[in-house]
Parts: structure tokens; C-alpha cells; sequence
């Protein structure tokens, strides 16, 4: 696994902007599920395609030359898995509770985070609904080092133009055919040029590209277009949806660019306030616990803004004790468990 030589820097900046792509999220499913109406908000699901073009750049970013893919794919597993796993048992349980569906197949299907292969909605977004993109990163995760050795092998231009047109093709097909769009938004094929486009503008940065708008611009920007996307495209999920998270997807790597740019260039400021890298850090579980408190919210008839602000506080307060108690904990032990086991395979002479 190679990438360009980068100053070895962390990025806060990127870790505070996942906390907008999980309250762009929430604000959709709150929409969604009829909890608040909240205008603007009906395009707040290309939140998750902001979480995919962070995903590839940060994994550049971050790329260890040298390090075997086996290594990568393990360092993943323990990232995302143990929240995955307890979130799951939650939503079984809850679905059981209200009598959603759950059957052997969806089980298994979302345990082995392929369920997102199935065109079919109700497979893809079953049990923890919000799973589904966990499924699409798995498969960027097999196919990661393969792309990021293609794409830096490539000059500039052509790099770019190959990002691009990925993201041209499902933007084509919701255009041509918005039929389809239920049946692809979910595919993690339709959603892999989000993923390509985030490693492309990591190149670009770690080559000296600069984008020439700051954070707080470019975030103003950025907002308004989703605001404007859920006007003009509302519904749930509905036809517009592949033209929506295409559209947004080159806007957000913009975005993410700069965000990066601001951390590496010039004085950090309100991106790298800690109480935003926090919120970051905890965002994964905040997204995989967020929609469960909404439909149990729903369940007991809860609408309106101070439900709303229920589900937040609730929500905010299970993410950061599935932080605190599950993820961290977890991926600290099985990282060492995979130290450990190369050591006694491996001693030293």
C-alpha cells in the first residue's frame, strides 16, 4: 500500500466535520420518521455520501507505505465492527419489540455487512437501517489499496477526470432514469466514486493542490446547496435521490479539502475546537445508535421540537457511552491481539 509522502499530520478538522455529516443524518431521519419538519432537511441523507468522501480521503491520508493488506483490512474490522455488533443486537431486539422484520437471512446478511449488494431497499435497510453504508465501506475497505496504487499511478488531470466521470455515471442514470434511483442509492457500486473522489482530493492535497475557499466558506456553501437540494428534490428517498448525492459529491471532497488545508497551512481554529473533535470522534456511534432512539421516539408518539431534542440528548448521551465502553476499549484490545499474535509468529532473533 503506497500513497505521496505527507507531512504526517493529524487533521482535527476532518475528525469536527464528521459531526456535520451525522447531524445532516439526524435531521433527515427526524424529517423522515415525522418527528420534526424541518425544511431543507429532505436532502440530509447525502450526509452519508459526506462520511464516504471523508472516508477515502482520510484513508489516504493516512495510508503506511509498506503495510500488507491483511494488516489495513484488520485495523478496519476493529474500527468498525464492535459498534456495528452492538447496535445490531439493540435494533434485533427493538425490531422484535415492534414487530419489524427480522428473518435468518437479514441476519446473517447484516452480520457479514453485505446486505447493502441487495437492490432491494428493504434487505439493504433492514434491522439498523443506517447499517447499509457500513456494508458499501466494507467494500471499499477490499478494494482500497487496489485503488489507491491505480489512481497514484496516475498524473493529475487524468486522476481527476477518472473521479469525475465515476461520479458523472450515477448522475447520468438518475437523470436518464430516476426510476432507478431506489433501487441503486444503495449499491455500493453507485457509491464508490463518492469514496473515489475523497482519495483523489487527498492526493491533490498531499501534492500541494489548495482549494480556494476556507472552511467557513466553503461550509456556508456547501449547506446552502444541501438546503436548496432538499427544496427543490423533497421526499424520502424518492427519484431524486442518485442526482442529489452525485451532485453533492464533488462540492463535499471541496469542502473536505479545505477543511484539511486549514489544518495544514494556517492556524487551527474553530475547526479544531475540541469540543467539535470530540463530537467527531463519538459521530460513528451517534450514527449508528441516532435512528434507533428516533423510532423508539416514534413508537411512544413523540413529535415535535421537544422530542426532537430528546432524541439528540439521548442519542448524544448512548453514542458517547458506546465510544467510551465499546469502540475504544474494543479496537485497543483487538489491535494488540493482532500485535501480539505477529509477535509470537515472528520473534525477534
Amino acid at each position: 500500500m503506497t500513497a505521496p509522502a505527507h507531512p504526517g499530520l493529524d487533521l482535527p478538522g476532518l475528525t469536527s466535520l464528521r459531526a456535520a455529516a451525522a447531524l445532516l443524518v439526524l435531521l433527515y431521519h427526524l424529517t423522515f420518521w415525522g418527528v420534526l419538519d424541518v425544511p431543507g432537511t429532505d436532502a440530509g441523507y447525502a450526509g452519508v455520501g459526506l462520511f464516504f468522501v471523508l472516508s477515502g480521503f482520510v484513508l489516504t491520508w493516512s495510508a503506511r507505505p509498506g503495510q500488507s493488506h491483511a494488516g489495513f483490512l484488520w485495523r478496519r474490522f476493529a474500527r468498525i465492527y464492535p459498534n456495528h455488533l452492538v447496535t445490531f443486537v439493540a435494533a434485533v431486539v427493538f425490531c422484535l419489540a415492534v414487530g419489524a422484520l427480522v428473518t435468518p437471512g437479514l441476519v446473517v446478511a447484516d452480520l457479514l455487512l453485505v446486505q447493502a449488494w441487495s437492490p432491494s431497499g428493504e434487505t439493504a435497510m433492514s434491522i439498523n437501517n443506517v447499517a447499509w453504508s457500513l456494508s458499501c465501506e466494507a467494500a471499499f475497505y477490499v478494494a482500497f489499496p487496489f485503488l489507491l496504487r491505480g489512481l497514484t499511478a496516475l498524473r493529475p488531470t487524468p486522476r481527476t477526470t477518472v473521479a469525475l466521470a465515476a461520479v458523472a455515471a450515477p448522475l447520468v442514470v438518475g437523470l436518464v432514469w430516476p426510476g432507478l434511483a431506489p433501487w441503486f442509492y444503495h449499491l455500493p457500486l453507485t457509491r464508490a466514486p463518492e469514496f473515489v473522489l475523497g482519495i483523489v482530493a487527498a492526493l491533490a492535497v498531499q501534492e500541494g493542490w489548495r482549494p480556494r475557499v476556507g472552511p467557513t466558506v466553503g461550509g456556508i456553501l456547501v449547506l446552502g446547496a444541501v438546503v436548496l437540494a432538499g427544496l427543490l428534490a423533497p421526499g424520502t428517498l424518492g427519484t431524486g435521490t442518485l442526482v442529489v448525492t452525485a451532485g453533492l459529491a464533488v462540492p463535499f471532497a471541496l469542502l473536505v479539502a479545505a477543511f484539511a488545508a486549514h489544518d495544514l497551512d494556517g492556524p487551527r481554529g474553530w475547526t479544531a475546537h475540541p469540543w467539535l473533535v470530540l463530537a467527531g470522534a463519538v459521530s460513528y456511534a451517534f450514527y449508528l445508535v441516532h435512528e434507533l432512539v428516533v423510532r423508539g421516539f416514534v413508537v411512544l408518539g413523540g413529535t415535535g421540537p421537544v422530542a426532537a431534542a430528546g432524541v439528540l440528548l439521548l442519542a448524544s448521551a448512548g453514542a458517547y457511552g458506546l465510544y467510551r465502553l465499546v469502540e475504544v476499549p474494543s479496537r485497543r484490545r483487538l489491535l494488540g491481539f493482532r500485535r501480539r499474535d505477529s509477535a509470537r509468529r515472528y520473534p525477534a532473533s
